[in-house]
Parts: C-alpha cells; sequence; structure tokens
C-alpha cells in the first residue's frame, strides 16, 4: 500500500479541492446570499458581492465542462446577475 501512495496523491489533491469548492458554493448561497436579501450588507460588500457572481457567471462554461458545483439558481436570479 506505501508504494501506491504516490499515486493516489493526485486523486486526493482533487477532491480535497473538490470539497472546498462544494464548501465555498454552500457559503455563497447559504451565508452570504441570505447577507444580501436581508439587506445586512454595506454598500461597498453588495456591490464585492456582485462581481463575485459576475465572475462566476463568466467561468459558467467552464464548470459545466468540469462537472463542478455551479452558481445555484436562486442565487443568481435574486442577485440579478
Amino acid at each position: 500500500m506505501l508504494e501506491e501512495l504516490e499515486d493516489i496523491v493526485p486523486e486526493w489533491e482533487q477532491a480535497d479541492w473538490s470539497l472546498e469548492w462544494a464548501q465555498f458554493m454552500d457559503i455563497l448561497e447559504y451565508v452570504l446570499h441570505k447577507a444580501y436579501q436581508s439587506s445586512q450588507m454595506t454598500s461597498q460588500q453588495k456591490a464585492q458581492y456582485k462581481e463575485l457572481l459576475s465572475k462566476l457567471k463568466e467561468v459558467e462554461p467552464v464548470l459545466k465542462k468540469l462537472d463542478i458545483a455551479q452558481l445555484p439558481v436562486s442565487v443568481a436570479e435574486s442577485a440579478h446577475v
């Protein structure tokens, strides 16, 4: 088994990145989006939030191609991205 460790490192790195991405999408949807909707953000935070959503929308084709979680529809629709 120890000899196989080097072979599985890339798979673990990919899995780790995927988990971090999923966590980021959860934070976006359940924390940031809720704060945006409930007007708990300053105008500067709102602008940064919309900029983040815009950038995510721009890379959507890449996310689809890689089969990675994309911007939740509820988030995109309510923020008018």
